[in-house]
């Protein structure tokens, strides 16, 4: 973890953010929504490959947290205004040239665009740390931003496209289509990247779904790793971290805007890639995971 002097800045930056927006909604009169979520999942025991054809296990736990609210400007304006916390751990393999923590700590600064009655454009950007938690240099900072539109083609059909962009990522854009469709009285096929699903509505307070979930995230690693790892080419180096999950959940509203969501299934893919040091590690049998999460809206 960072010394504690190191981390005051960006929370005492992040806090400020949210008490200005907070501040404007009761200046202003505008009715300010909520949406919070926290959660934790761990990944079992894989093989990673490593040099030579060597192999050796790893395991990881995660733990993800954001809080964003949101504030009418106008009636076809609004805006969005959090924080957003992850950290993953791993269990590593000696000589796996792979850090054991991936940190990051950003804002959420971004905006909603009604346009006519059945458009609507979302841009957003999440400007911060994304590292290892020890090394909080300039080096460090990045702006991943998502650019999507909707449209409404009726209440039970909305159609969906957008791009991501990320300046560090080996592919810097990534474009994405998809639709949400509730086809049947009880069923809905979210088909959304990047966690596209299928849901059944069991009773009022409980969704059952089946699905996919891509998880890509962009770190710095410290300015001395590669001297520890023995390779000088990863002093500093942009990784990739690339992870696809399969699998089951249920969520139960457990109060009015609250849901408690379980989720189990495999993870087949899991790769990390140094493209710039042309340097990938990645699984090579699937991997066992269970998440839980809390989701808020008010």
């Amino acid at each position: 973890m960072p010394p504690k002097r190191n981390n005051q800045p960006p929370l005492a930056l992040f806090a400020a953010a949210l008490l200005a927006g907070a501040a404007f909604g009761r200046a202003t009169n505008a009715p300010i929504s909520y949406e919070a979520e926290t959660e934790a999942s761990y990944v079992g025991s894989a093989q990673l490959n490593r040099d030579k054809g060597n192999t050796g296990s790893i395991d990881e736990a995660e733990t993800r947290a954001h809080v964003v609210l949101s504030l009418p400007i106008r009636d076809e304006l609004l805006l969005r205004l959090g924080v957003d916390w992850q950290r993953k751990s791993y269990e590593l393999p000696e000589h796996s040239m792979l850090p054991n923590t991936l940190q990051s700590l950003a804002l959420i600064v971004g905006a909603d665009f009604q346009v006519a009655q059945t458009w609507l454009v979302r841009f957003e950007a999440q400007p911060g740390y994304y590292n290892t938690g020890r090394d909080l240099r300039w080096a460090g900072v990045n702006v991943p931003m998502i650019l999507g539109v909707s449209y409404f083609v009726s209440a039970d059909l909305q159609l969906v496209a957008g791009v991501s962009f990320d300046a560090e990522r080996k592919y810097s854009f990534l474009p994405g289509a998809g639709l949400r469709w509730k086809f049947a009285e009880r069923w809905v096929f979210d088909g959304i990247l990047p966690a596209p699903r299928l849901e059944f509505t069991a009773s009022k307070a409980l969704m059952l779904y089946a699905g996919a979930n891509l998880r890509e995230d962009t770190y710095r690693v410290p300015s001395d790793f590669g001297l520890v790892q023995g390779d000088v080419k990863l002093n500093g180096a942009v990784l990739d971290d690339f992870e696809l999950r399969i699998g089951a959940g249920a969520s139960w509203e457990a109060a009015k805007g609250v849901h408690v969501e379980i989720e189990t299934g495999a993870v087949p893919v899991h790769e990390f890639d140094f493209h710039r040091a042309d340097i990938r590690r990645r699984i090579v049998e699937p991997a066992a995971y269970v998440d839980l999460s809390i989701k808020a809206e008010f």
